[in-house]
């Protein structure tokens, strides 16, 4: 497996997942996609490479992306979550759509956090805890609203920031000492992640899942329920949208959640593709009803 230095700290890194990989995997079932493109233009301005958490000598780093505004106008945010199977992919997936965002008036945050090949859960989703915690802390010097922030992941990344929201107020162990004092997540957009490695939907989840979560599921049953947001689901989970593909298996456990937000009257929406594969937001046809949908969303909840 190649292996990455940065700042003298070596780690080992699986690059296998990659727009141009994904292109080429579904170009033969559909053969009229093309990669979508953003001019993101003079208005938006970047902050790149900002370290948020340091794990001895590795940088975890986060981009931003926001509208170009007077320095006291505050804007909602959404940090977003790449996929790749806990094991792969980079921030990078998620600029453009990050640029797409800043261009509609919002802050796209795309994020690293630590993979499998380098660390297994729960490294991950405390990093992205602590991204959080961050951006609480420094959010008004990048003119950030950081009580209006919204979590979007893809895939992995959607499994990923569906837990951060359902998980804000549990005391679970890679929150420790900021559980209860903050509370920022506005809502949740789940596109076309997992919600459950145990749901009976969910059988399919095996090595990818197995490398991140420390083993299998009959050895670590404890990591793969504490890893499921659909157990966590309770009257403050906050809004969500899910978007999916035509994949049942990127679908486990979310007809469940939903019964469970409509039993705690909170506002859910689903976006389903008919015929389209799992890494549709990379793509033309659709990236902009995805687009549209999402920001839909987005302008409901922040009224």
């Amino acid at each position: 497996m190649p292996v990455v230095s940065a700042q003298k700290a070596i780690y080992p890194v699986d690059s296998s997942y990659t727009v141009a990989g994904s292109y080429d995997k579904v170009k033969k079932a559909y053969p009229d996609i093309v990669v979508a493109e953003i001019e993101a233009g003079p208005k938006v301005v970047a902050s790149i490479n900002l370290t948020y958490k340091q794990v001895g000598q590795h940088e975890l780093q986060l981009d931003i992306y926001s509208p170009k505004g007077k320095k006291n106008e505050l804007r909602p945010a959404v940090l977003m979550i790449h996929g790749g199977g806990w094991a792969s992919g980079a921030r990078s997936h998620m600029e453009m759509m990050a640029k797409d965002l800043a261009r509609h008036g919002y802050v796209g945050i795309p994020v690293s956090y630590r993979l499998s090949p380098e660390a297994q859960y729960p490294a991950g989703i405390e990093d992205l805890w602590d991204a959080i915690t961050w951006i609480g802390k420094n959010g008004k010097k990048y003119r950030i609203d950081a009580r209006q922030l919204f979590v979007l992941g893809a895939s992995a990344g959607a499994q990923l920031a569906t837990l951060l929201g359902t998980t804000e107020n549990d005391a679970l162990p890679y929150k420790a000492a900021t559980t209860g004092k903050q509370k920022l997540i506005k809502g949740i957009i789940n596109m076309d992640g997992i919600v459950s490695f145990i749901h009976p939907e969910a059988n399919a989840e095996g090595s990818a899942a197995s490398r991140w979560l420390g083993g299998g599921r009959e050895t670590h049953w404890a990591n793969w329920r504490e890893a499921s947001p659909l157990e966590y689901v309770d009257r403050h989970s906050p809004p969500i949208l899910f978007i999916n593909g035509s994949s049942p298996r990127f679908h486990a456990g979310r007809d469940d959640l939903i019964r469970h937000y409509d039993e705690h009257r909170i506002y859910h929406d689903t976006l389903e593709f008919e015929d389209a594969p799992h890494t549709f937001w990379f793509f033309y046809p659709w990236y902009e009803p995805m687009m549209d949908r999402l920001l839909s969303f987005l302008g409901r909840q922040t009224k």
